[in-house]
């Protein structure tokens, strides 16, 4: 809701709902979008455990993949 102050004159003639879509739709285009897929303890040739770096604690082990695109 940052940047409201750009479409908020719309609300007025349109409501809500329709300004906001329309402003995501606007911004949607324009953005580099990424869709992300984890899959979490699956068994396979990855360690055990990791130690995590700041805090030394083990951490959770997932398998992800990411595909970034132009919408």
């Amino acid at each position: 809701m940052a940047e409201f102050d750009k479409w908020k004159e719309v609300v007025n003639t349109k409501g809500f709902e329709y300004a906001f879509r329309d402003y995501h739709n606007t911004i949607a285009s324009t953005v580099h979008l990424c869709s992300h897929l984890e899959i979490p303890n699956v068994a396979g040739k990855i360690p055990d455990f990791i130690e995590c770096p700041d805090c030394h604690r083990t951490m959770e082990v997932f398998i992800s993949y990411k595909c970034c695109h132009n919408g």
